[in-house]
């Protein structure tokens, strides 16, 4: 599989490929498209990178009033894959006429080592053609391709990951039953705790035990659960099913650990004795009602959430039988929509050691400072680069000169130190359906997802 491969190569190579179209002679409004790759591809040997023998194609409309909708090629399917042929051609037949954004990942199909999906596609390279039309008789179109940028892990290649964490340069990853660490991506080895029993796990992160030591939790279909064993962190979470958890020191000697489940979120003082809360969400509104929280240890301890009833923060009152239902919430909250006199959905939130806050909207990415006993932002800016565009989550690196999210099912990295942004698109080597991300050092990037885990280094 793929090795380390620096992201300057994401510049697209002095390699092309060569598109011809046509109509199907029925005069039907459909056409076939046929890749040439100039020759008959090679027979791939395992972690040789020189060659390809499949390939996948995404079309994206670039039609007006259709932009960027993919084609789907049936069933839900947004691809077409296959065999390239001994001639070195590979052909998708009955697609519509019309102006396409042609997407191309080279590869071919792989297992894993620990008992991933029997065939996933390996993305070697990848490519993009730009608007192009796609009519009766043959049009020829040159696609600059890549080398995928991405470290692949081969233990975790074709398994569904449901999360990464970091811990210097000890790395904590599971799928829902197995639990792996080691020293980075290369060290993983499998070390599922036996105190899990049943729970299946739904995601890892790092926080702090009840003696202030920073530790990897589970969140599982059980509870909360440290890593190492697999026990529960606090009694009052067995049997919640939680979905994202953080703790911090609330200054007073406690740990106090927040979490996010289906239907709500709650918190709970992990010393001996310690209270629990749960705040139920369910009755007014369906599904996952919190799309992402973040906690911010300081001298006014405070977690901020981003829910689809709005964006808000709240102190340590959770825990204190003072917002344990939904109105006492609201009365508490100090709500974050409002930015520059307009209101944005929030999608989420990071927060960055060095004292910004980071903000995806669906207006563009912000970034701010929090200020103090009173939650608000000052001084938002604009990302550059960033206005119209969704996301799904936002991390940021150790000395906070990277900040990396997913946004429209690709990859951006902001330098923060220049403003510079990047863009990797999804079908570069993206493990998949991205379902965390986190850095390893300050330039190293793991991303998890339902095809493995990868590594970028910047």
């Amino acid at each position: 599989m793929k090795r380390s491969i620096s992201t300057a190569l994401i510049a697209a190579l002095a390699a092309s490929i060569l598109l011809a179209a046509c109509y199907i002679p029925s005069g039907s409004q459909t056409a076939s498209v046929i890749f040439d790759f100039g020759g008959a591809p090679g027979v791939r040997a395992v972690g040789d990178t020189g060659t390809f023998d499949h390939a996948r194609v995404y079309l994206v409309s670039a039609e007006a009033g259709t932009e960027n909708a993919f084609y789907d090629f049936g069933d839900g399917e947004v691809y077409a894959q296959g065999a390239i042929a001994p001639d070195g051609t590979f052909t998708v037949e009955g697609i519509p006429t019309g102006t396409w954004n042609i997407l191309l990942s080279l590869g071919s199909l792989e297992t894993g080592t620990a008992g991933g999906a029997a065939e996933t596609f390996y993305v070697q390279k990848w490519g993009e053609s730009g608007a192009v039309a796609i009519y009766g008789g043959e049009n020829s179109v040159s696609v600059g391709i890549a080398d995928n940028p991405f470290t692949t892990s081969d233990l975790l290649f074709g398994k569904s990951i449901v999360g990464v964490t970091t811990d210097g340069g000890t790395v904590y990853t599971a799928d829902s039953e197995d639990a792996y660490s080691g020293a980075g991506l290369a060290g993983l080895s499998e070390s599922t705790p036996g105190a899990l029993g049943d729970a299946d796990i739904n995601g890892i992160s790092m926080g702090l035990d009840a003696v202030q030591t920073t530790v990897p939790y589970l969140s599982t279909t059980d509870g909360i659960r440290y890593f190492s064993t697999g026990v529960l962190a606090h009694g009052g979470l067995a049997g919640i099913p939680v979905l994202d958890a953080g703790a911090f020191d609330n200054g007073s000697g406690d740990t106090i650990v927040y979490y996010q489940r289906e239907g709500g979120f709650g918190a709970a003082n992990l010393s001996p004795g310690g209270s629990s809360a749960d705040v139920d969400l369910s009755g007014v509104i369906t599904g996952q009602p919190v799309l992402d929280f973040e906690i911010v240890d300081g001298a006014v301890d405070t977690v901020y959430f981003v829910t689809k009833l709005g964006s808000f923060a709240l102190g340590e009152e959770l825990l204190f039988g003072t917002a344990d239902d939904l109105d006492a919430v609201f009365d508490l909250a100090v709500f974050f929509d409002t930015i520059g006199g307009t209101y944005y959905d929030i999608t989420s939130i990071a927060y960055d050691p060095g004292g910004a806050m980071y903000i995806g909207t669906s207006g563009g990415m912000f970034r701010g400072t929090p200020t103090g006993a009173d939650p608000a932002f000052a001084l938002l800016v604009t990302v550059p680069g960033t206005v119209e565009t969704v996301y799904d989550m936002i991390e940021v690196s150790a000395a906070g000169t990277y900040v990396a999210f997913i946004s429209n099912l690709d990859l951006y990295v902001v330098n923060t130190d220049t403003d510079g942004l990047s863009k990797i698109p999804f079908y570069a080597g993206l493990p998949g359906a991205v379902s965390a991300m986190a850095w390893i050092d300050d330039d190293s990037l793991l991303i998890s997802g339902s095809e493995g885990l990868v590594q970028l280094d910047m």
